[in-house]
């Protein structure tokens, strides 16, 4: 069943929501230790900010040697905590924070799936194959606008920006499912108001 679909002419942008299962092993005592570190970095309010996710995130990278990473920016940690927290304080509470792992999971086993050579790094053939899977749909002009603005300066996409870059894609069809009137699942756009959308997707500078 499509999520949402954005069409000019003959040209379809879809999100189905079915995610390519792909099998990783499993991380016993995953969820106590996921709770224990995160009511470390909590506040008062029992949510973490920008920065407690920054902190959680890069320490999480720092043990996973196969995967490449510059570490998680603060504005990374802004879009991801602006897509996941349901709140609307712009902090993340444990429930929501567990739901952000599983979907790092989640990526993490495509990244590694169609990362096909092996470089730690995704290049635009693998990228476009990585969201097929997690289930986005996308035009050669999207995924180029996504690796260029993602990428390094020779548009590889390490795992932190992998991760930036697939909550950015998710962020774009849920404002795309905001204008969704009929609630038909269709959603008719010219290719620059959706390219207009995809980049209005990125956050400013966080404050904290």
């Amino acid at each position: 069943m499509l999520c949402q679909l954005m069409k000019e002419i003959d040209d379809e942008i879809t999100a189905d929501g079915k995610t390519l299962q792909v099998m990783m092993p499993p991380k016993t005592g995953l969820d106590q230790t996921l709770e224990k570190t995160f009511l470390q970095q909590a506040g008062l309010d029992q949510c973490i900010g920008y920065a407690g996710l920054q902190h959680l995130l890069n320490k999480f990278m720092a043990s996973v040697s196969h995967l490449k990473t510059d570490g998680f920016s603060l504005k990374a940690c802004q879009k991801i905590i602006q897509d996941f927290s349901k709140n609307g304080t712009g902090r993340l509470a444990l429930p929501e924070y567990m739901q952000l792992w599983t979907q790092i999971n989640n990526w993490e086993g495509i990244f590694i799936a169609y990362d096909m050579d092996k470089s730690g790094t995704m290049n635009f053939n693998e990228m476009r194959l990585a969201l097929d899977a997690a289930g986005f749909h996308l035009n050669k002009q999207t995924i180029m606008a996504l690796v260029q603005i993602y990428g390094n300066p020779w548009l590889q996409i390490d795992f932190d920006d992998f991760v930036s870059l697939m909550v950015h894609v998710e962020a774009a069809f849920q404002r795309c499912r905001s204008q969704d009137s009929n609630n038909d699942g269709l959603v008719y756009m010219t290719q620059k108001e959706w390219m207009e959308l995809i980049n209005s997707s990125i956050p400013k500078r966080p404050t904290l």
